[in-house]
This record gives structure tokens, C-alpha cells and sequence, in this order.
């Protein structure tokens, strides 16, 4: 049987711990700056005309990167400056989140040349390599951009920070996604299926 003193100088599960200034990087304001930078940056460049799709794709690597480093720090209900720099751009990321999980839908051919009568941009002897290319391109991008989606519906702390922005974020990508009468070629791989069914759950 436990002492009094044992009890006592027990830890409390209740209790959450202090962040330890000198080894945490979710201490930093910034820490998250630099890939949603180029997120936020992203949304006003329509034409790609200073960022790539490699771009957009190491921003939410970096940022589902960093989560999962501190994931620690991420499972508490304290919420450390870092966090709360990214809870000041959650409107802002879930454009381009939304943005970035309905390239699953985009034919890869529709911009650079027309698809004969009765063709299918889904068969690679349609396709020219550049296509395929672009279309893995497409398909890596809404990959990664799932990723962070999933983190944040992963953790109470994170989700705590886009809760206001989500609901009418969900209810776009799903119209979105719907209504769309051309489904595109990533579809078959599941990104497309994935980022409906993730989406529709939060309804």
C-alpha cells in the first residue's frame, strides 16, 4: 500500500508540464513561419508564377514534419507560441489546403491541348510525358497537403485552432468534390476518395 508521502510525490495526469525553454522549438514564434510563408504566398500567385508545385510540396511536408517532431508538445492542452502564431493563419491555410486536395479532380491535359473525341486523358498513350509528370506532380501535392489535414483532425490542441474555420471549409471541398462532373485521373489512386471521405466525416 502507498504511503501518504508516496501519493503526495506522485505525478498528477491532470497536471500538464512546463515547456522546457531549452530544447523546445514550439518556443519559437516563428517556427512555422517559412512553409506557411510560402502557403500564404501561394494563394495570390494564380499563375505559378513564382512558386511550383515542388514548392507547395516541401511547405506542408515541413509543416507535417514539424508537428509530428513535437508531437509531445502537440498531444497537451498547453499551447505554445509556435501554435499560436499558426492559429493566427488558420483561414488563410484551409484556402490553400482546400485548393491544393481539389487537384485530385484536375485533368492534366485540359490546359495544354484537347482530348480527342472519345479519348481518355486516364490512359497513358494519351498522355505526353510532360502530362504524366504534371499529373504525379498533382497527385504529390494533394498527398501532402492530406497529410496535414490529417494531423490537424489527429489532435484535440490542433484542431482546437481551425474548429471556426472548418466547418464551411468542409462543406466547400465536399460541394466542391460532388458537383464536379470531370473527375480526374488522381481520383484512382485514392487521394480523391480519401479527401471526401476525411471531409465528410467532420459534417
Amino acid at each position: 500500500m502507498d504511503s501518504i508521502e508516496d501519493t503526495e510525490n506522485s505525478p498528477r495526469h491532470s497536471e500538464v508540464p512546463p515547456l522546457d525553454p531549452t530544447s523546445n522549438a514550439m518556443l519559437d514564434v516563428k517556427f512555422f513561419s517559412s512553409p506557411l510563408d510560402t502557403l500564404l504566398e501561394s494563394i495570390d500567385d494564380h499563375d505559378v508564377e513564382y512558386l511550383s508545385i515542388h514548392d507547395l510540396i516541401e511547405a506542408y511536408n515541413a509543416i507535417s514534419t514539424r508537428f509530428h517532431s513535437h508531437v509531445d508538445i502537440i498531444a497537451t492542452r498547453r499551447l505554445p507560441p509556435a501554435l499560436s502564431f499558426l492559429g493566427e493563419h488558420t483561414s488563410s491555410l484551409t484556402r490553400a489546403l482546400s485548393r491544393d486536395i481539389r487537384r485530385c479532380f484536375v485533368d492534366p491535359s485540359h490546359d495544354l491541348r484537347t482530348t480527342p473525341p472519345g479519348g481518355s486523358f486516364l490512359s497513358d498513350a494519351s498522355m505526353t510525358d510532360h502530362e504524366i509528370q504534371y499529373a504525379r506532380d498533382l497527385s504529390t501535392v494533394c498527398h501532402h497537403s492530406l497529410r496535414v489535414l490529417s494531423d490537424i483532425l489527429s489532435f484535440k490542441l490542433l484542431y482546437s485552432l481551425f474548429q471556426s474555420v472548418f466547418p464551411s471549409f468542409c462543406s466547400i471541398l465536399l460541394t466542391d468534390c460532388n458537383s464536379s462532373r470531370s473527375r480526374g485521373p488522381l481520383e484512382y489512386r485514392g487521394e480523391g476518395g480519401f479527401g471526401t471521405n476525411v471531409t465528410d466525416s467532420q459534417q
